[in-house]
């Protein structure tokens, strides 16, 4: 795709054009930031998706000043990044990125250095804060590879945002909709209307143990909905934010897109279409999902405004609390997911603080879990998640706190314990696991990390220290404890 017109580094190195390209599904906010940054110096090229990028690397070279929205159509922000830095070394090209999801951003934040971004915006930033951050990217340049900064007068400020049925009624005629308009695998729309929450789904696959159901997404949906753009995700394996924007995963699903509900009065919320195979769609059509989405809002709070969409809500509080169950277990072990497992446990952190108590952590892997899957079938794989969840509940007391922590790694906090006692549980239960049968599996083993908390109270430095000897453990061999 790209020209290479020789090596420098070792690496093939492309010409170079100044020029400044923008990456960005949306016409009307990527028309905002060219007017925000542009200056006669450089020529300003805006491009919807991934793909019409690489295109336009491809005729002319690395720009001076990449401007990317993490959430692109076709190609994804992160891997068109990574296929730039092929090329393009941070002091010929500048990045700045943006997104309207906070997760987006973090995922970002943990990325810069390895992929050299020097700026992390939100979509919705200021005039000023953008000109300025891509001044500051800019002056960052090589000298011979800079042409003078940009520095046309500011114009005046233009904001850079965009622009008798029942509550059910309404978000099942959107959910048909998106159905019928994308013809996708699955399509989710979640509302919150006051402090009554509602998902619905569309599901035009199977799990192999019945249809999918749309709650144990809820965490996730929530996130897209506190966000203020589309979110795409053409395809989520090995995505470098997909841990903070699904720490549970997303069983099945490859690509996702998903436009929050624009917030009018009580409503807020989420239309997402989901594909068991990389997503297929293209600027247009998220626009088209985006305007869905704001067809729902309307409807919605049209309905909200009236009298009756109160005493239609009314009754929805036991819907609600089941939600929120849900939303805080896993739905495969019936343990507390990550979500469910942080507020126990820093309730847990507070109580050791204030009594000045012991507190430790078990951090257990299952080894070799991928070849229980790849060997015997998901199936096989659920089946070892539960029997392990099984004894790790009758193992530890009743007012320990065990979480599934994602995938095959379990969390266990154990109030009270010191670390000596936390290890000697910790050898109980990897002998546990290594002689639990298991019908037609040859067996499995577990490796363990043991920490507790310190003089700080931290959460995220007990964890990193458990994290560090599981990883200690695996490395010497697997089942065992460190």
């Amino acid at each position: 795709m790209t020209n290479f017109s020789g090596q420098r580094d070792g690496r093939p190195t492309v010409a170079r054009g100044n020029y400044i390209l923008i990456a960005m599904p949306n016409v009307t906010r990527a028309t905002a930031y060219r007017a925000a940054i542009d200056a006669a110096e450089y020529e300003t090229v805006l491009a919807r998706d991934g793909h019409e990028a690489q295109q336009e690397l491809a005729r002319r070279g690395q720009p001076l000043l990449l401007v990317l929205d993490l959430s692109l159509p076709k190609v994804d922000g992160f891997e068109l990044l990574t296929q730039l830095r092929q090329t393009a070394k941070a002091s010929d090209t500048a990045v700045v990125v943006v997104s309207g999801h906070a997760t987006m951003r973090a995922a970002a934040r943990r990325m810069a250095e390895p992929l050299d971004i020097s700026r992390v915006l939100p979509a919705d930033v200021d005039r000023v804060a953008l000109r300025e951050a891509v001044d500051a990217a800019l002056n960052e340049l090589n000298p011979q590879r800079r042409q003078p900064s940009v520095s046309a007068p500011l114009q005046a400020p233009a904001p850079l945002h965009d622009g008798g049925h029942s509550i059910e009624d309404v978000i099942e005629k959107a959910i048909l909709a998106a159905s019928r308009r994308f013809r996708l695998a699955v399509t989710i729309a979640y509302v919150k209307v006051q402090h009554h929450e509602y998902v619905r789904g569309y599901f035009a696959v199977s799990d192999g143990s019945g249809t999918p159901s749309a709650t144990p997404a809820l965490g996730f949906l929530r996130q897209i909905a506190d966000g203020t753009d589309p979110l795409i995700l053409p395809n989520v394996a090995g995505h470098p934010a997909l841990a903070e924007i699904a720490p549970g995963g997303l069983p099945l699903i490859q690509g996702f897109a998903a436009t929050p509900l624009p917030s009018r009065g009580n409503v807020s919320g989420t239309l997402c279409v989901m594909d068991t195979k990389i997503l297929q769609m293209g600027a247009a059509e998220l626009d088209a999902l985006d305007a869905l989405g704001r067809d729902l809002a309307s409807d919605l709070a049209a309905h909200d405004s009236s009298s009756e969409s109160v005493a239609a809500v009314a009754p929805a509080t036991s819907e609600l609390d089941s939600l929120e169950r849900l939303a805080s277990a896993d739905p495969l072990t019936g343990l507390a997911n990550r979500r469910g497992g942080e507020r126990d446990i820093s309730a847990e952190i507070s109580r050791a603080r204030r009594q000045s108590t012991a507190l430790s952590c078990l951090l257990l892997d299952i080894d070799h879990f991928k070849n229980v899957n790849d060997t015997s079938g998901h199936q096989a794989g659920d089946y070892v998640l539960r029997e392990i969840s099984e004894l790790l509940r009758r193992t530890v007391r009743a007012y320990d706190i065990l979480v599934r922590w994602g995938g095959e790694e379990f969390l266990i906090v154990l109030p009270g314990v010191t670390p000596e006692q936390a290890r000697k549980l910790a050898e109980r239960l990897r002998l546990a696991v290594e002689q639990m049968p298991l019908s037609g599996i040859d067996g499995v083993t577990a490796s363990i990390g043991v920490s507790a908390l310190g003089k700080d109270y931290s959460f995220d430095a007990m964890f990193a220290e458990a994290d560090r000897r599981l990883y200690a453990a695996k490395a010497a061999g697997r089942n065992r404890v460190a």
